[in-house]
């Protein structure tokens, strides 16, 4: 699997960003759930298409504390996905106050519990 982190911005936007491909997304939480829930499976990001180096954004622990952005790693996702029970989805939903953050969490819970069921 291929390492990743996402930025939920207060703007609603989500950045996805590995080592060699970082993308902005506005509006496109769907979109990003199941390109994350791509990268869990191991598909090759290499040849996907809207790199967009420019929007590459390093932490800053400062803007985060201030709400600037949400940091969330790919440890964070998988311990979410695969790791937390159903009852504790709930109270982690809740606890997520981004938009944006929330339909994504939701989307990829259920894209995740559809390919289980296909297994």
């Amino acid at each position: 699997m291929t390492n990743f982190d996402l930025i939920f911005d207060n703007g609603g936007g989500i950045t996805l960003q590995t080592a060699n491909y970082c993308h902005h997304f506005s509006g496109r939480e769907v979109e990003v759930a199941q390109s994350v829930s791509d990268i869990i499976d191991g598909a090759p990001i290499d040849y996907w298409e809207g790199n967009e180096p420019d929007c590459r954004t390093e932490y800053d622990a400062d803007t985060e504390r201030n709400g600037g952005y949400h940091w969330v790693t790919d440890n964070d996702v998988l311990d979410a996905v695969a790791v937390m029970s159903a009852e504790d989805r709930e109270d982690f939903l809740d606890s997520i106050s981004g938009y944006a953050e929330k339909v994504f969490f939701e989307t990829l819970f259920e894209i995740r519990a559809r390919l289980a069921l296909q297994q």
